[in-house]
């Protein structure tokens, strides 16, 4: 029948009928019940509006459902997402139960229109069927009470923190009932476990201490309290402040005096002075001074309750973080696994202390030994800063300990430190730390070695060292290394031009050049004889303007790259002049553009004569190899010579002119 009248419509249209398709009225739904929708509201994506996420938001027709109505062909197969949002990561996941294959891992809706109008869903987003009803939790009211009746209430009121806000200690105040009553009433999830304790305060070191008897592990070592609520109301019984039951008829207790003493001879006290912080007064760390009464003792008098425990730490400054650490042989161990003082306080005034802060007893007087730093610098190179001794004595400060030369290659130093002591030190070249050999040294902890002694009651002068070395310096014959680098392609930083090796320690700001002219840099070292070094150049004073050296003339630095190197004799070395990052001489004109205008050469490249015009007459003219062999050498009468360099091997040399110090690459073909 369909075909009969698709026939009849062609035929129509032949003789000039207009035939109109017909529609539908679609209406999609779906319920977002159970789902955070997004502030760019709720759309809808499909082949009838080319899959765009962002032009179809549907509308809120309120208890969670979203629709979308539009028209659509008879007959249509459509295919659709719903999306919370507006753009594709926000898609619903549509179960294979309900969709085809979208082609991308996914599924797609599916409808087919029929020839009547339809309405699809709602079905609850991401699912193929209906949402369930809502259903709105319970909650009970809990009333928490604490009495603070013993207490001295903190000036910041008291708080209850718990797992149904979160554990946060200043957020929850209570609300004073009166009589030392404090309250403070939730709304709970029913059926659930509460936990929480009481703060007497606004922060944790104020926190109640719940006995084991009436509370849960909290974890940390001590207990807060428990309760399982129902479904009902509530109010619960009121129990004391760090107790398990309400509080005992109030007894004003009788007090006692305790003096609290401690010795802060061996300290640097603070310019906030010196505190005291307990149980007895809220263990607040900055509202108790104590007064210094002289020879280092700090004292104060203080009313506790008679026939108690009580316990407190002393406080070098008003914060925490400067409380003293209490040794466990005369402390008791608290809740963060730390140990406070304690004292059993009876019926009459105590004295405590003095002790030593943070120990059992009171100081030993601090007897002051001498002891001399010294150590050979005969085979480095000294830093202009100076050579300098760090360690355990002076907080390992890598300036604050000087050490004086003698006049033979040797430094010294005196400090005073305490009697019957032990120290671990190492010496330092300007900025570069001595490494310090495994036979005599003790782990650093990082990889490295110090150096160790022991002082007793008597002055002690350290054995005398070579810097880097166990024992004294051997003399080593040296010879002169001329380094120069030619840096007239590059920027020189303001910082200079260094040269860095394992002469330095690689120290890139230990060894500056000095500029000869012509962007040359050159500096002479004294280097062991028979030694094989490597080094680099650096444009300024750090790692980061340091030179790439080629393969070609280089070794591997272990580090990727590579470093240049040499291995000197008996005999002093004139480097070449070698362009920075470069093997061989930088490249200039003829007329070079940092030499005089009229000293040049040709032919150049040459393979038999070479002509020299624009020289000072008496000067000397030198060839060198890339080695910085002289090669040949001949005085100058006049402003111009022809030289025979038939003799020569190809290559690149350098000539020089020795009066004005000009210099030209030459290359031999």
């Amino acid at each position: 029948m369909r075909f009969k009248l698709l026939l009849t419509g062609i035929f129509m249209a032949c003789i000039g009928f207009n035939v109109h398709a017909q529609t539908n009225q679609i209406v999609l739904k779906v319920n977002m019940t159970g789902q955070t929708v997004s502030p760019n509201g709720v759309h809808v994506a499909g082949n009838f509006q080319d899959w765009n996420p962002s032009s179809t938001q549907m509308v809120d027709e309120g208890d969670g459902i979203y629709s979308h109505t539009f028209t659509a062909d008879e007959f249509a197969n459509l295919s659709f997402k719903f999306i919370n949002g507006n753009d594709w990561p926000f898609q619903e996941s549509v179960p294979s139960s309900c969709g085809l294959p979208d082609g991308f891992g996914g599924n797609n809706r599916i409808l087919e229109t029929g020839g009547s109008d339809v309405i699809y869903g709602p079905y609850c987003f991401g699912t193929c069927t209906v949402c369930p009803p809502a259903v709105e939790p319970i909650t009970v009211n809990v009333t928490f009470r604490v009495n603070m009746s013993e207490q001295t209430v903190d000036a910041n009121g008291v708080h209850i923190a718990g797992n149904f806000q979160d554990w946060t200690p200043s957020s929850t105040p209570m609300t004073d009932a009166g009589n030392g009553i404090f309250e403070y009433t939730a709304a709970v999830a029913a059926n659930s476990e509460l936990q929480w304790k009481y703060i007497n305060g606004n922060d944790w070191p104020l926190q109640e201490s719940v006995p084991s008897a009436c509370g849960v592990s909290d974890g940390f070592g001590g207990f807060q309290r428990s309760f399982t609520v129902g479904e009902t109301d509530l109010v619960l019984d009121l129990v004391c402040f760090s107790g398990c039951e309400d509080c005992g008829p109030i007894v004003e207790p009788s007090t006692v005096t305790v003096l609290f003493q401690v010795n802060m001879s061996n300290e640097t006290v603070s310019p906030q002075g010196i505190h005291i912080a307990g149980n007895f007064q809220g263990w607040n760390p900055n509202g108790t001074v104590m007064n210094e009464v002289g020879g280092g003792i700090y004292e104060l008098s203080y009313e506790v309750a008679a026939n108690s425990t009580i316990e407190f730490r002393f406080i070098n400054g008003s914060e925490w973080a400067n409380s003293e650490i209490v040794p466990a042989e005369c402390g008791i161990e608290n809740e963060f696994g730390e140990f406070n003082r304690t004292l059993e306080v009876g019926d009459s005034n105590e004295i405590f202390g003095p002790v030593c802060f943070g120990g059992c007893a009171n100081c030993t007087p601090s007897i002051p030994v001498m002891v001399i730093f010294q150590v050979d610098m005969s085979n480095e190179s000294v830093a202009a800063e100076g050579v300098f001794v760090a360690g355990t004595f002076n907080d390992w400060n890598p300036t604050a300990t000087q050490l004086a030369s003698n006049g033979d290659g040797t430094y010294s130093a005196v400090v005073f430190v305490d009697a019957n002591s032990s120290l671990s030190y190492k010496f330092i070249n300007g900025t570069v730390w001595e490494s310090v050999p495994m036979e005599c040294g003790e782990s650093d902890g990082f990889g490295g070695y110090n150096r160790a002694i022991s002082v007793a009651d008597q002055a002690v002068t350290a054995d005398l060292v070579c810097f880097n070395s166990c024992g004294a310096c051997v003399f080593l014959p040296t010879v002169s290394v001329t380094f120069r680098v030619d840096l007239t392609n590059e920027e020189v930083s303001p910082l200079g031009v260094h040269v860095a090796g394992s002469f330095n320690n690689f120290n890139p700001s230990g060894t500056p050049m000095v500029l000869e002219g012509n962007g040359v840099y050159s500096v002479t070292l004294e280097i062991p004889e028979n030694t094989s070094i490597t080094y680099k150049y650096i444009n300024g004073n750090d790692w980061p303007g340091t030179e790439v050296v080629p393969f070609e003339c280089g070794v591997n630095d272990g580090f990727g790259g590579y470093n240049r190197n040499l291995v000197t004799n008996n005999s002093d070395v004139l480097l070449p002049v070698v362009c920075f990052s470069s093997c061989e001489a930088c490249i200039v004109d003829n007329v070079a553009e940092t030499q005089s205008a009229q000293f040049s050469l040709y032919p150049n490249p040459a393979d038999d004569v070479i002509n020299l015009i624009g020289m000072t007459p008496n000067s000397d003219v030198i060839i060198y190899d890339v080695t910085g062999k002289v090669v040949y050498r001949t005085r100058v009468n006049s402003g111009s010579i022809t030289l025979n360099v038939t003799q020569l091997e190809r290559g690149v040399y350098v000539v020089k002119e020795t009066i004005s110090n000009h210099s030209l690459r030459l290359t031999i073909k």
